[in-house]
């Protein structure tokens, strides 16, 4: 099953209930909304995406749909700014 987990190179500080980020690498920094920074803080160990969604379901009232929808792109923009990476386990 593939499941995703953060990129050890990044960390965040929280302040409030926003994460701020700063990519050494590609000398730029990242300020996460109170949702994708829940969301950056339930990655602390490999998560499926099916188990994000069923924590945001649960703490956000929202319909599945949008809920889905709107985490497929929160994660693949993280993915593309290599905040988190894809990982395989058994």
């Amino acid at each position: 099953m593939k499941k995703l987990i953060k990129n050890n190179l990044l960390d965040g500080v929280k302040v409030y209930d926003e994460v701020f980020m700063v990519d050494l690498e590609a000398d730029k920094y990242y300020a996460l909304n109170p949702t994708t920074a829940y969301i950056w803080d339930l990655i602390y160990m490999p998560v499926s995406v099916e188990e994000l969604k069923q924590k945001i379901l649960q703490r956000y009232n929202v319909d599945e749909n949008i809920a889905t929808n709107a985490l497929e792109n929160i994660l693949k923009e993280m993915i593309k700014r290599k905040m988190i990476i894809e990982c395989i386990e058994e």
